[in-house]
């Protein structure tokens, strides 16, 4: 009862207290599970992205992990395999190279403080968070570089719980920038796809999770009144990236759920942010128009 009424009050469901109350129930990873495994993690340079590259590698898997900068300035760049890579580039060679992957995670996501719009009159949060990661996603598909069952996880966040699919004026030409509006859309459109991309892709795995409220230097940049605000309570990168690697560690994950702290949580927990089908078919037709190699 007491546990149930500390989730309701997100806060403490969120933060780090949350993180620490749920994972006394966790049973310890398969140490096997990643040995001899490939994954690209986009963003894998910083953050969350770069937690979970850590995590996978000392797992034993061979990981491919990218960022926008030239060099990756770290221990990793010999190790891991280092990619410079932009969302916003439509140049998706960088990546002809890479071996067959057991796995994708869509990792990488920026809220830039001004409006960037990409040359589909699409601002950026949503063509980097969606279309381009699905542009990815096809391409790793089409050349044969996601073997059978691949799982293809999703960085989500609770930002997209309060909501709604929004499809109008994606590229803010009729309303003023808002870049924490544009990012929890484009988590909202992030997890309302993965029921159509299981079905038009049966033989992989889709997934999305929400880290909980982590520190990171995009948190510290991004929302510096919300990192500044709960900056005793944020979650440790190492914590955030928990979840993704769970996921991405069980052999029968059910296929296109929502996942939080080890657990399958709710897409939409509040009703008005249900999307109506007319709004996700518009979104499919979209990403199927925009995403293709």
């Amino acid at each position: 009862m007491i546990s149930a009424l500390l989730d309701a009050s997100v806060i403490y469901s969120f933060d780090k207290t949350g993180y620490l109350r749920h994972s006394k129930n966790y049973q310890q990873l398969d140490q096997q599970a990643f040995v001899g495994k490939k994954i690209l993690v986009t963003g894998g340079s910083k953050g969350i992205g770069l937690a979970l590259t850590k995590q996978l590698l000392a797992h034993g898997a061979e990981v491919y992990f990218t960022g926008r900068n030239a060099k990756f300035e770290g221990e990793l760049g010999v190790m891991g395999h280092y990619l410079q890579f932009d969302l916003l580039d439509d140049d998706m060679s960088v990546f002809n190279g890479i071996a067959p992957l057991d796995a994708l995670v869509c990792n990488a996501g920026a809220m830039p403080a001004q409006k960037i719009l990409h040359p589909s009159d699409i601002e950026s949060i949503f063509y980097t968070q969606v279309i381009s990661h699905l542009k990815l996603f096809h391409c790793l598909h089409s050349q044969g570089k996601l073997k059978p069952n691949a799982h293809i996880h999703f960085n989500s966040s609770g930002g997209m719980y309060l909501k709604r699919l929004d499809l109008r004026d994606l590229g803010y030409h009729q309303r003023p920038y808002n870049k924490v509006d544009a990012y929890a859309n484009a988590k909202r459109a992030q997890v309302t796809l993965l029921p159509l991309l299981a079905e038009a892709f049966s033989e992989y795995t889709f997934a999305a999770s929400h880290p909980g409220w982590v520190d990171t230097e995009g948190v510290q940049d991004s929302i510096p009144g919300f990192a500044k605000l709960f900056e005793d309570r944020l979650r440790t990168p190492d914590q955030g990236a928990d979840t993704m690697l769970w996921c991405l560690a069980q052999e029968q994950l059910p296929n296109a759920k929502f996942w939080f702290d080890r657990r399958q949580a709710k897409i939409t927990p509040v009703p008005f942010t249900k999307s109506p089908p007319q709004h996700i078919d518009k979104l499919w037709q979209l990403v199927q128009k925009l995403s293709l190699c």
